[in-house]
C-alpha cells in the first residue's frame, strides 16, 4: 500500500521503493536477504506494516518466488524446493492471460511490447514504474471522480470474500510475531535505522474492521509496543478518524491518494 511512495516524498540521498503487492512478513525478510547477500544493506529501512502481517491465514503466496532468500535467512535447506516448483515459479507466468494479452500485438502486428520498466499490467490498469522502484498510477485511477472512489470503497466493503487477506484472522500468530521480532533484532544488529508506517483505511472500511476484524486493531497495538520497546519511529495508524481524514484521501478501499500520502508524511 506504499508502492507510490517515491523519492520526491523523502529527503534522502538515495531512496528505493521495494513495495510489492500484498506484502507479507516473508516478503520483508526475503527482500532484506537480497540486500544482505549483496552487501548493500540500507542505512534506513522504512517498513509499511501490512494489517495482515500476523495473520497466518492471509493467503499470501507470491513471496514464494523469493523463497530461496527466505530459506537462507532462516537457515533452512533451500534445496528442498523441487524441480517442479522451480519450473512453476519461472514459467507459469507465460500461461497467464495478462501475459498473453500484452504479447498479442507483437504476435499479430510485429510491434515491440512495452518495456517492463515502463508499463506493467496491474489489477488497477497499466501503471508506470519509475527508476526508484515506485509506481505511478494512471490519471484516471489516481484522480478519479469522488463518486467513482466512493463506489470502489463500497464495493470493497461489501465483497463476498471479505476484506483482503484478513479472513481467518482470529489471533496474532505466535510464529509470525516471533519472526517479526527476530527480524527487527537482525536489522538493529546491522545498525539499520528503522521506521514503521501504518497506512489508514477509509472510514467505511475501518468501521467494518472494528466490527469484524478486531485483530487488525490488536496488530496496531502490538506494533506500537514493539516500536516503543526498540525506540523505533512510528508513523500513522489504521484508524482514519485519528487522522481526521475521509474518503477524499483515498483512491479505493485500501490505497491513499497523493493528498493522503502527504498526511502520513507530515507526522
Amino acid at each position: 500500500r506504499v508502492m507510490d511512495f517515491s523519492t520526491k516524498h523523502f529527503k534522502h540521498d538515495i531512496f528505493y521503493n521495494n513495495g510489492v503487492s500484498g506484502a507479507s512478513l516473508e516478503d520483508y525478510i526475503s527482500i532484506y536477504q537480497c540486500y544482505k547477500e549483496r552487501d548493500i544493506l540500507p542505512k534506513k529501512l522504512i517498513i509499511e506494516i501490512t494489517p495482515w502481517i500476523f495473520n497466518k491465514n492471509n493467503n499470501q503466496i507470491r513471496w514464494k518466488t523469493l523463497r530461496p532468500y527466505y530459506n537462507r535467512y532462516k537457515n533452512i535447506d533451500y534445496n528442498i524446493i523441487n524441480d517442479a516448483e522451480i519450473f512453476a515459479m519461472k514459467y507459469c507466468p507465460l500461461l497467464s492471460l495478462s501475459y498473453f494479452q500484452s504479447s498479442l500485438p507483437k504476435l499479430i502486428f510485429g510491434k515491440e511490447t512495452p518495456s517492463p520498466r515502463k508499463l506493467i499490467n496491474d489489477n488497477y490498469s497499466k501503471l508506470t514504474m519509475l527508476a526508484d522502484g515506485s509506481v505511478k498510477y494512471p490519471n484516471e485511477y489516481s484522480n478519479a471522480d469522488q463518486k467513482v472512489v466512493n463506489n470502489k470503497i463500497l464495493d470493497y466493503v461489501n465483497q463476498k470474500e471479505g476484506l483482503y487477506s484478513l479472513n481467518g484472522f482470529n489471533t496474532l500468530s505466535k510464529e509470525l510475531f516471533s519472526d517479526f521480532n527476530n527480524f527487527i533484532d537482525e536489522c538493529k544488529s546491522k545498525n539499520i535505522c528503522l521506521e514503521f508506517y501504518l497506512i489508514p483505511y477509509p472510514p467505511l472500511v475501518f468501521d467494518k474492521i472494528e466490527q469484524d476484524y478486531l485483530m487488525v486493531l490488536e496488530t496496531e497495538k502490538a506494533i506500537k509496543e514493539i516500536a516503543d520497546k526498540n525506540d523505533i519511529k512510528y508513523i500513522g495508524t489504521y484508524d482514519p478518524f485519528k487522522l481526521n481524514i475521509d474518503e477524499s484521501y483515498f483512491v479505493d478501499g485500501m490505497h491513499l491518494n497523493l493528498k493522503g500520502i502527504s498526511i502520513i508524511l507530515k507526522q
